[in-house]
């Protein structure tokens, strides 16, 4: 229902007129001129995807500085578990080289990544898309509550294990952090 509603605002500004090079506000003190930054909500940034480490951690370029983002609500299989590299290729697939908005939506985690939720920039169709839902949606990742509930996030996940997409072709596919403490 965000994700819809996210849209919608996007194409209302589209056809406003709000395109990008029209200032429109600040967000923590900087000029911001692209509208989607203040339409994702909380503390939002935009950067360019330098890297993809696994199915959710993505390296960007903020501010002239390497920062590692974890995606919120999302755990994807490890690498060495199977759909870990499909996972990793999805992710790096849609961002890899893009420009990206961040919204973070808390402090760093214990690897001092940013977490956050990651918005695809609007394409000339002026849509845009959330990654994190994406890579549940397609069967790539878990929904991973880690403190908070995110209704848009589980159904997506259910759908997917419903209708067996990716990882969910599997009977019994083994979720990351039971596969990270099998592998301690």
């Amino acid at each position: 229902m965000k994700t819809i509603a996210l849209l919608l605002l996007v194409l209302c500004l589209a056809s406003c007129g709000h395109t990008r090079g029209t200032r429109v506000s600040t967000i923590q003190g900087e000029a911001v001129d692209e509208p989607w930054l203040l339409m994702v909500g909380g503390d939002a940034v935009s950067a360019k995807v330098i890297g993809c480490h696994d199915g959710d951690t993505i390296k960007v370029l903020l501010r002239g500085k390497p920062t590692s983002i974890r995606l919120e609500g999302i755990d994807a299989p490890e690498l060495g578990q199977p759909y870990g590299r499909n996972s990793r290729e999805a992710l790096a697939s849609m961002v890899l080289g893009r420009e990206v908005v961040i919204r973070k939506s808390r402090t760093p985690d214990r690897y001092g990544r940013t977490i956050g939720r990651v918005f695809i920039l609007p394409s000339i169709s002026g849509m845009t898309a959330e990654v994190n839902l994406k890579m549940i949606r397609q069967g790539l990742a878990w929904y991973f509550l880690a403190g908070h509930k995110d209704m848009e996030l589980a159904e997506a996940e259910q759908d997917a294990r419903t209708a067996r997409i990716g990882l969910w072709a599997d009977r019994r596919p083994t979720p990351p952090w039971v596969w990270r403490k099998i592998k301690r």
